[in-house]
């Protein structure tokens, strides 16, 4: 070896050695593309560059979003402060904001302020998969304030899910024997620009917010105030509603946040896009008019979308943990259109490569659009919910691939014009996009998508074949995978259990679809592939676990691995039973996580030390399948969650290294992978093929929504409730006629 500097030069004699070179190369390269990364996405806002203070009452760090159309709000009580802007998460200021009331001249306010104001003796918040809620009060005098911030949703509504709006109801509560009378109040700071910009009104007051495009922001409300008022340096935009209160009586008032923009500020592959809202609502008046015209059902909607989550779920943390996860998840999505008219002005003449377009940005695990191994964990909620937002982002996925390869994104931030991270993942994303593509016909029987995709399937499925270059049906390359942060084995190495035991889903479903039209050539070699790997699984077994890999050469290749299932959950959801040894597979998820768990959640593997949380929910859900409950381990998620979000922040936050208590991934959208625990409890697989749904309970008492069934326009939302009375299951099922030609087995 010889060394000189800057330069290190080292000669590699054998097979080990390269081995660490490879390592060695792949952690340079990674260090310093994860430093860029978290300095793009971190924008100056790493929480400890900030102070800190101990959040009142059990407030926590979370955000509220609009699906679709970025429109977000990031509250940060340890922080007290309050982020909020048109252009979401990641291109957000901090603003002053004053939310409370006004009494004898007092104004007594939520901690989202640096500003000097008294506090509430009592804070509560409350969090649901589309609101943020806080519950405050004072001794003296006797008051409640309940605030709540809905951000509305509902399945295939388009104009109700992406209205650029939040709703906020204020009620004031006067719980002593004597009158009460102030003032509610909501204020923001605004910037010179906004000051320049501003137009009040009766109750309204709408300005131009300038970031990484221009929108306009407006405030309005009925019965409210509007004015402008000096506090310090700071000029705060108010809206106050005065009340009389008699005792033990209570006044309510409804404001609406709004925002609203064209600019066409997205590219995908060249061509600009503008949110969808704007092909939806004129303008920042009529999304405010419209908002506030039907606050009502805009929140009857949304709580009805919610109960199908928050009634199966009957642990509060797990309620939590699937409220946060939603959140993060909505403020990274983005639905746009084709701004022709922008096209035409820059001399663009060709037709737009997408009808609209729909994404999901990484949060801070850098902003990738559409990560395909994150989507994989997402894909449920669509299966359930919007199935067509799944067949956008197959159709988008297709569109980007490069020789018979996925690639790993679509670009980073707003520009979608080819893959920004630095390496591909090829065995891991075609086999994601195969397995997905499946469930989604296998969940709709909408054959077209078969169809319409083979030849992309086979381009797909031969490239898997050729990473076996030894015959015994694992990978030899193609092998880097997105579990990051992880030790060389985990993340590179060939002949990985987790690749070949996902290639072995992957085969098994295109084995059904080859069939399906006909191509029994493929369906031949996808069977003969398989028991490749089945039988050199057969060979890997250790007793009690499955190696990381077979590659004994590799340091760690005998290691314990949460992964080794990871390929076989969809399969659960659209119930079809995995050609492998189911036995081994459950004794493997056993051992493997009593030997991982460290704390919170188990580590990737027995030699890393770093873990993704929705990784463990995936594994959780899987096991469910098997019959081992490992539910309650999403207590353990959401403490940690919960730990996190008092001080360092991030909202959901997906990685945590036990060694060094570093998180990242933060603002995450993969924690989305929490919606299988609705089916895990149930043991619940639909089969639109076969017409066909089994629930096989985890637990005795479960309510199972069947929202993948639902009339939304009727809002008729079918569910199975089990329930044991006198030691008999009792069964009982709504909106039947939904149900119609569906075959239901019940009973594990």
């Amino acid at each position: 070896m010889s060394t000189t500097f800057p330069v290190m030069t080292i000669r590699w004699h054998n097979e080990a050695t390269k081995l660490v070179k490879r390592a060695l190369w792949f952690l340079s390269v990674k260090f310093l593309v994860h430093l860029l990364l978290v300095f793009f996405a971190c924008q100056k806002q790493v929480a400890f560059c900030v102070e800190l203070s101990q959040p009142i009452g059990n407030t926590f760090e979370t955000l509220l979003s609009r699906f679709g159309s970025r429109y977000c709000i990031n509250v940060r009580p340890q922080e007290k402060s309050w982020y909020q802007s048109p252009c979401g998460r990641f291109y957000d200021e901090r603003i002053d904001v004053i939310i409370g009331v006004r009494l004898a001249g007092k104004l007594y306010s939520l901690p989202f302020s640096r500003l000097e104001f008294a506090n509430f003796d009592a804070v509560n918040q409350i969090l649901t998969p589309c609101k943020l809620i806080w519950r405050a009060s004072l001794k003296s005098p006797h008051m409640r304030l309940y605030l709540k911030f809905t951000s509305p949703f509902y399945p295939k509504d388009e104009r109700t899910t992406l209205l650029p709006a939040f709703i906020v109801e204020f009620v004031v509560e006067n719980c002593s024997d004597a009158p009460l009378h102030g003032e509610l109040i909501y204020g923001r700071e605004l910037n010179a620009r906004q000051l320049a910009t501003l137009r009040m009104s009766d109750g309204m007051a709408v300005f131009e917010t300038q970031g990484v495009f221009k929108a306009l922001e407006g405030v309005k409300g009925e019965d409210w105030d509007a004015e402008l008022t000096r506090l310090g340096s700071k000029t705060i935009l108010t809206f106050t509603r005065g009340f009389k209160l008699p005792p033990n009586a209570n006044d309510r008032g409804i404001l609406v946040l709004a925002c609203y923009s064209r600019d066409a500020f997205f590219t995908a592959r060249g061509y600009p896009y503008r949110f969808k809202y704007a092909r939806l609502f004129g303008d920042v008046n009529e999304v405010m008019n419209y908002a506030l015209a039907n606050a009502e059902e805009l929140c009857s909607r949304t709580e009805l979308f919610e109960k199908t989550i928050l009634d199966a779920t009957e642990d509060d943390a797990l309620k939590m943990l699937i409220s946060l996860a939603f959140q993060s998840y909505a403020s990274n999505a983005l639905w746009l259109i084709p701004a022709e008219d922008v096209a035409a002005s820059i001399g663009l003449k060709r037709e737009p490569p997408f009808k609209q377009w729909f994404s999901v940005l990484e949060g801070g695990g850098g902003l990738f659009n559409s990560t395909v191994d994150v989507e994989y964990n997402i894909s449920p909620f669509y299966l359930l919910y919007w199935n067509e937002l799944l067949e956008m982002l197959l159709d988008e996925w297709s569109a980007y691939r490069k020789g018979g390869i996925i690639r790993h994104d679509m670009g980073m931030g707003f520009v979608a014009n080819g893959m920004s991270y630095y390496h591909d993942m090829p065995v891991e994303e075609n086999t994601n996009f195969l397995l997905m593509l499946f469930s989604l016909w296998a969940s709709t029987a909408k054959h077209s998508l078969v169809k319409g995709k083979w030849s992309i399937v086979v381009e797909l499925i031969k490239y898997l074949m050729s990473t076996d270059t030894d015959g015994n049906g694992f990978p030899n390359f193609g092998t880097s995978n997105t579990i990051d942060q992880a030790v060389y084995v985990t993340q590179h190495a060939p002949e990985q259990t987790y690749l070949a035991m996902k290639m072995a889903a992957a085969y098994q479903a295109v084995w059904q679809m080859a069939r399906f039209v006909g191509d029994f050539g493929i369906a031949k070699e996808c069977q003969s592939a398989l028991e490749k790997i089945t039988a050199t699984m057969k060979k890997a077994w250790l007793g009690d676990h499955y190696p990381v890999s077979i590659d004994k050469t590799i340091p760690g290749w005998d290691a314990y691995s949460i992964y080794t299932a990871n390929g076989w959950l969809l399969h659960f959801i659209v119930g079809v039973s995995p050609q492998v040894d189911i036995q081994r597979i459950r004794i493997d998820i056993i051992n493997s996580t009593k030997v991982t768990w460290r704390g919170y959640s188990s580590t990737h593997t027995s030699v890393d030390v770093t873990t993704f949380i929705s990784q463990n929910i995936w594994r959780d859900c899987i096991a469910a399948y098997l019959g081992v409950d490992m539910i309650k381990n999403a207590r353990s998620y959401w403490g940690l969650q919960w730990t996190l979000n008092r001080t360092t922040g991030g909202a959901f936050v997906d990685s945590y290294n036990y060694d060094t208590g570093y998180s990242s991934l933060r603002y995450y959208p993969r924690g989305m992978a929490a919606i299988c625990y609705i089916l895990a409890l149930g043991g619940v697989s639909f089969n639109a093929l076969e017409k066909k749904i089994v629930v096989q309970p985890l637990r005795e008492n479960v309510v199972i929504p069947l929202p993948w069934l639902s009339d939304w326009a009727s809002k008729r939302i079918p569910s199975i409730e089990m329930r044991l009375s006198e030691g008999k299951p009792q069964v009982s099922i709504s909106h039947k006629e939904l149900l119609e030609g569906w075959n239901i087995v019940l009973g594990r």
